[in-house]
C-alpha cells in the first residue's frame, strides 16, 4: 500500500475546508468501491451519497436546514453514518448518542439545543417515547428508508466555514452535571491535515484498506470516518466491540486495519493463535493509557505494526504520535519507558507541563498537561465560565497529567480527577499500575481510592482463572513487594472476575470505587 506524499495530500485537503468537502470527494470518487459493511449489509459509496442526499432532501421538506438541531439515538451501523455525513451536508446541528444514553445526558441535551427532529431506533423505543408529543421522531427501518427514497437527492446549497458549529457533543457526567462540547467543522479536516502531515493516508486511487472500527462510532471510532472517504476505504462495523467479534470481521474481511482500546487490544491477546488476524497491517490502539508490558506483548503476537497516538473530545488528535517504527529497537520491542508513551508531539502542536500556578516543569516532573493545537474546541455551549477554566491564553487544559521523558516523549500519568493521596502527597496510579501489569496473570488494573485506603482491583487472565482467587492474590501480592517499596505497595488488593467497561469499551474507574466502597467497612 502507497501512501500520499505530504505534498499531495496537503493539496487534496487545501481545498477542503469542511467535512462534507471530504465526502463529495469520496463520493464522486470511489462510487462503485465498498464503502460500510456490517453484518446486515453492505453498501458503495454510490449506494451511501443517494441515501445521505436523500436525507438532506428529507430533511429539506420539513425545513430542516443549516443549523437545525437534530438529536439521534442510534447504534453504530449505515442509518448512523448517514445521518452523520446527511448533518456534515446540510450543516445540521447534531447532537449523536448510543443506545445506552444516560438520562441525565439526554436531559441536558434536550435542554441545551431542543431539537427539531430526533432519530431513533426501534430498539430504543422507550427513549423515543418519552420524546413523543414534544419533539417529531422518526424510527430508522423500512418507513425511514422509503422516506428517504421518495425525497428528492438534494446537496446543500447553503454556505458552510470551519467556523460554523457542526454538532454537541456531551461528557459523561460522572464528575458533575455534563457539559455541551462545541464541535466546528474546521476542526475534524484541521485533524486530518496533522494525520497527513504527520503519518499520511492511503493513496486515493490505490487498492483500498479495510478498516475494522473496533471502538464505538459515537466515541473515538468516529475518527476512522473521514479518512476512509478521503481514501476510499471500506468502513467494518462489527455487531459488538468484542475483540473475538472484531478478529472475525478481519478474518472475513481480509481487513488491513483495526482501531482499538487497551482493552480490546488485551482481549485481542487471549485469542487463540488461530484468530486470522494476518492480513492487518497496521493495529492503531488508545483512547487511554496502554500498560507497555501488553504492548510489547502485543508486539510478540501481531508483529510491528501498532500505532497510537493522544488526543480528547475537546482536543481532536494527533497531539502526539507513537509510530509503528517507534515501537521496536533492532527488531525487538522498544524498552518500556518508550511503550508506556503516548511518543512525541506532533508538527504543528504545543505541548507544556506546568504546575499548579502554571510555571513550566523541565522534563521528569510531573504536572498539568496544556496543549495548544488547531484543532482545540471552541468551548462548552452556554457556560463561559467552564470554558475559561480549560481555555487559557491560548492554551487547552486536557485534564491529565503527565511529564515530558528524556528523549521527548510524552507519558500520560492519568487523569487529574484519578490522581490518589497518601499523607498529603499525590500517588499516581500508574506507575503501580505498570508494575503490576509485569505479572503474567494480570488482565486489568485499577489503582483506586476508597475514603482514605488505596486498593489495586485488579481482573485476571484465563489462564489464572482456574485457581482460588486468594491464591493469585498471593502471588500478585509477593510480585509488587519485591518491585516496589513498602510505602508504594496498595493497602489492600482485590480481585474482580473482570473490571466493569463503559460503552467506549474502556475501565471505569469510577464503578470500581463504587463497588469496592459498597463493600468497605
Amino acid at each position: 500500500m502507497g501512501f500520499v506524499r505530504t505534498s499531495l495530500a496537503r493539496a487534496l485537503l487545501a481545498r477542503m475546508k469542511v467535512p462534507r468537502d471530504v465526502a463529495r470527494f469520496g463520493f464522486k470518487r470511489y462510487g462503485g468501491r465498498l464503502a460500510v459493511s456490517t453484518d446486515a449489509e453492505e453498501v458503495t459509496f454510490n449506494e451511501l451519497e443517494r441515501r445521505v442526499l436523500g436525507l438532506v432532501g428529507a430533511w429539506r421538506d420539513e425545513g430542516i436546514r443549516k443549523g437545525t438541531p437534530v438529536l439521534s439515538v442510534l447504534p453504530d451501523g449505515v442509518a448512523q453514518l448517514v445521518v452523520r455525513l446527511a448533518a456534515n451536508e446540510a450543516g445540521v446541528l447534531l447532537s449523536q448518542f448510543p443506545p445506552t444514553v444516560a438520562k441525565t445526558q439526554l436531559e441536558v441535551a434536550l435542554e441545551s439545543a431542543p431539537p427539531a427532529l430526533v432519530i431513533a431506533h426501534p430498539d430504543t423505543v422507550d427513549v423515543a417515547e418519552s420524546m413523543m408529543g414534544r419533539y417529531p421522531v422518526w424510527f430508522v427501518g423500512d418507513e425511514f428508508d422509503a422516506r428517504i427514497a421518495r425525497s428528492e437527492p438534494r446537496w446543500s446549497d447553503e454556505p458552510l466555514g470551519p467556523g460554523d458549529l457542526m454538532g454537541i457533543g456531551y461528557t459523561s457526567g460522572t464528575t458533575g452535571k455534563p457539559k455541551a462540547v462545541m464541535a466546528e467543522h474546521g476542526k475534524l479536516v484541521r485533524s486530518m491535515r496533522l494525520v497527513v502531515a504527520n503519518v499520511g493516508v492511503p493513496k486515493p486511487g490505490d487498492r483500498p484498506d479495510t478498516f475494522v472500527v473496533g471502538i464505538p462510532l459515537i466515541g473515538a471510532g468516529s475518527g476512522a470516518v473521514l479518512p476512509a472517504l478521503l481514501s476510499g476505504s471500506a468502513i467494518v462495523l462489527p455487531p459488538e466491540y468484542r475483540a473475538d467479534l472484531v478478529a472475525e470481521r478481519v478474518e472475513a474481511m481480509r481487513a488491513t486495519r483495526t482501531f482499538v482500546t487497551p482493552s480490546t487490544l488485551i482481549d485481542m491477546l487471549e485469542l487463540p493463535a488461530t484468530a486470522g488476524l494476518g492480513s492487518l497491517q497496521a493495529i492503531i490502539y488508545g483512547s487511554e493509557q496502554t500498560p507497555a508490558a501488553k504492548v510489547a506483548e502485543a508486539l510478540g503476537r501481531f508483529g510491528p505494526i501498532l500505532q497510537q497516538g493522544y488526543g480528547s473530545a475537546e482536543c481532536y488528535p494527533p497531539i502526539t504520535m507513537l509510530q509503528a517504527s517507534d515501537h521496536v529497537v533492532d527488531g525487538e520491542p522498544a524498552p518500556p519507558e518508550v511503550l508506556s508513551s503516548v511518543g512525541r508531539v506532533v508538527r504543528g502542536v504545543e505541548v507544556r507541563i506546568v504546575d499548579v500556578d502554571g510555571r513550566e516543569l523541565p522534563a521528569g516532573e510531573i504536572g498539568r498537561i496544556d496543549v495548544k493545537s488547531p484543532t482545540v474546541f471552541g468551548g462548552y455551549l452556554d457556560r463561559p465560565d467552564l470554558t475559561a477554566a480549560v481555555l487559557r491564553d491560548g492554551w487547552f487544559l486536557i485534564g491529565d497529567v503527565g511529564r515530558f521523558l528524556p528523549d521527548g516523549r510524552l507519558q500520560v500519568m492519568g487523569r487529574e480527577a484519578d490522581v490518589l493521596r497518601r499523607s498529603g502527597k499525590a500517588v499516581y496510579p500508574r506507575f503501580l499500575e505498570e508494575v503490576a501489569h509485569g505479572h503474567p496473570g494480570v488482565k486489568e488494573t485499577a489503582y483506586v481510592q476508597v475514603h482514605d485506603r488505596l486498593v489495586l482491583a485488579v481482573s485476571p487472565r484465563a489462564a489464572f482463572r482456574n485457581g482460588p482467587p486468594a491464591a493469585f492474590e498471593e502471588d500478585l501480592l509477593e510480585f509488587l513487594t519485591e518491585r516496589v517499596s513498602a510505602g508504594d505497595l496498595p493497602d489492600e488488593l482485590v480481585v474482580f472476575d473482570e473490571l466493569p467497561r463503559s460503552v467506549l469499551t474502556k475501565v471505569l474507574r469510577r464503578e470500581v470505587r463504587d463497588v469496592l466502597a459498597a463493600r468497605a467497612p
